[in-house]
Parts: C-alpha cells; structure tokens; sequence
C-alpha cells in the first residue's frame, strides 16, 4: 500500500488502533478501514470520509473499495444525496467535479437517492456485477460501464478481467 499523507486538518490515526467516529481527510496514500461490524475499506486520497458509526461512513469526496464478507452485516456508504448499502465487494467514486458512481465487482449494492437528511427515498435498485451514478439533481440513477481499472489498485486479489 502506498503510505498516507494526511491533511493538517485531520487527526493521524495510528496503524491497528481502534477508530472513533469522526473526519478523515487523506491527501494521498491509501489505508485501510476495518470496521467492527467485518466491513473493510481501502480508501484512496486525496479522500474525504466521516466514519460515524461501526458499519457507516459519509464519503464527501474520492475513491474507495469496499468489501464485507458477512451478509448479516452491510457496510452502508453515505454520499451526497445518495446512499450505498455494500453487501460484497464494489467501488464508489465521488469528486468534487463529478457524480457519485457505485461499481460493483462481486455480491450487491442497492443504490437509493436520499432527501436532504439522508434518508433513502423509493424508486433506488439493486446492482450486481454493474456500475450506476447517482444524479442527486435530476433524482436519477444510471447505469454506467462497470469500471475495473479505476480501482484495480485497489483490490489487487479480485481484479476480473
């Protein structure tokens, strides 16, 4: 893994210590987030995630790959005006130019767009072996081309090709 540079603003967590809530702003590198429920992340800066419970994060801004082996235990990813319940192992992607996407590799996602509070709203959908970005504006989901080389890096034992 490529070492973690931090931005000043955000606490240094240390490797193997226990992780409370809170914001996590990586410049560059990649870490990994293992969540007390059996989720893992490995996220990519520059990143910006709020880990606010023991199977939940707020992805602001960047890129990470997701991976839950315990179906009884989803990792949920919240991201603007969207949110990701991770039952496998998928890619989610959001800049600050862009649109959330959700990739998809193995197992499922559902997708729902979310109000204001970030609640989930009707009309979100399953995607297995699949890729969707999540239009907040236009509450829309598409599908989009399922995209392994963005996060080959990543998840280096489970690259199809």
């Amino acid at each position: 893994m490529v070492s973690a540079v931090w931005e000043p603003s955000t606490a240094r967590p240390r490797t193997g210590s226990y992780l409370l809530p809170g914001r996590l702003k990586l410049k560059s590198g990649v870490v990994e987030i293992a969540f007390e429920r059996g989720g893992k992340i490995l996220l990519e800066g520059p990143s910006d995630l709020d880990v606010s419970a023991a199977d939940r994060g707020f992805l602001h801004r960047g890129k990470l790959a997701a991976k839950v082996m315990d179906k009884t235990a989803p990792l949920i990813v919240d991201l603007p005006g969207a949110v990701a319940n991770i039952d496998g192992e998928c890619g989610v992607l959001f800049d600050v130019d862009g649109r959330p996407e959700v990739h998809v590799f193995t197992g499922e996602a559902r997708a729902d767009l979310a109000d204001a509070h970030g609640q989930p709203l009707p009309g979100g959908r399953r995607i297995e072996h699949a890729a969707a970005a999540i239009d907040s504006a236009e509450h829309m989901l598409t599908d989009v081309p399922l995209n392994l080389v963005a996060f080959a890096h990543l998840r280096p034992e489970g690259v199809d090709q």
